[in-house]
Parts: structure tokens; C-alpha cells; sequence
């Protein structure tokens, strides 16, 4: 169910993956390629397969904390607001994990 309700997303070189300060409505899984993370201009680290990136804004728990920005050709699993929703629904759990990152990344 979960593989038929996500898809995946090419980013090219320098594109935005997310915007810092805006409201994310995909939580993106890595799954080829490397990002960078930035707030304000500075650097906050570099993720790569197997990154999951989203989870504070899509949780609804604040705007992004962060641009995160494509630093190759990038590609990613993206599930949607509305499918995690469903899955709140038919997968308590996941939607625990999730929830359980996202205040781990807004409180450190």
C-alpha cells in the first residue's frame, strides 16, 4: 500500500528539495544522491541515501527548518501530506516514528 501511494522525484543539481520557512507537504526518503542542508546561508550538514528529509514540516510541528538543496542529481521517494494522513489511519505506528523524528530534529 505504501509503495503505491508514493512516487519518486528527480531533482537536478541546485534545485530545492525544500525552502526554509515554508510548509512542506511531501516527506522525502533519499534514495539516490546527496543534498545539503542550510539554514540562513550555513551550512548544517550533508545527507545522502537513506536521509529522511520533511518530517518536522509535513508533522505539522513548524514551517521548515531548513532550504535542503540538491548537490548532484538527486532522486527520492515522496509520500504526501494526504498519504501520510492515510496512513495515521491504517499504520499507527508509522505515524508515531514519524512524529517521534520530527521532535527529535526540532529539539536538537
Amino acid at each position: 500500500k505504501l509503495c503505491d501511494s508514493a512516487n519518486i522525484r528527480s531533482f537536478k543539481k541546485g534545485q530545492f528539495l525544500i525552502n526554509e520557512g515554508m510548509q512542506s507537504h511531501y516527506l522525502y526518503l533519499i534514495i539516490e544522491g546527496q543534498v545539503d542542508v542550510q539554514s540562513y546561508g550555513i551550512h548544517i550538514a550533508k545527507l545522502a541515501q537513506g536521509s529522511l528529509l520533511g518530517e518536522v514540516s509535513v508533522a505539522g510541528l513548524s514551517p521548515a527548518t531548513a532550504d535542503v538543496i540538491a548537490i548532484s542529481e538527486t532522486k527520492a521517494i515522496c509520500l504526501s501530506f494526504a498519504t501520510i494522513l492515510e496512513l495515521e489511519k491504517t499504520k499507527p505506528s508509522f505515524a508515531t516514528a514519524l512524529y517521534d523524528t520530527a521532535m527529535t530534529r526540532v529539539l536538537s
